[in-house]
């Protein structure tokens, strides 16, 4: 599993910003592009290639920033399903600024409708977004 911060330094991310536990390695970004170590990367690669979106995954992280370019902190991990076995999804977690019920709606339509625009439709399912706030 992948964590990816968009913060350059120390980084302590609030509860509401972590959807589950299941986080294991951190990088930590100098920009606002989503990179990973060689390593890493190859994690990520592997997992979306064995889905069937390896030629997705730079394009829906690259989406995911021009979607949420106010995003205080992006993260890309691997979630594996608690009650369907062999079932994963690659999981963007963004926290953003607080938001209320209509532009949370909004954001999460924006990033499901540019998700079509790039993946075809029998292999979106692979991909999910987390929205987490954070309250000023």
């Amino acid at each position: 599993m992948i964590r990816v911060v968009r913060d350059p330094g120390p980084v302590t991310i609030p509860a509401v910003c972590l959807i589950s536990g299941l986080l294991t390695k951190t990088v930590f970004m100098a920009s606002a592009r989503i990179a990973v170590t060689p390593v890493q990367l190859i994690d990520a690669k592997r997992f979306a290639e064995k889905h069937g979106v390896g030629n997705y995954l730079q394009a829906v992280l690259d989406m995911t920033e021009r979607v949420f370019p106010e995003a205080l902190r992006t993260i890309v991990r691997i979630e594996d399903d608690p009650e369907l076995p062999n079932d994963s999804h690659l999981v963007v977690d963004v926290c953003l600024p607080a938001l209320d019920a209509s532009q949370y709606a909004d954001a999460k339509f924006r990033w499901g409708r540019e998700l079509f625009l790039i993946c075809p439709a029998p292999v979106v399912c692979v991909f999910r977004c987390r929205l987490g706030t954070i309250e000023p």
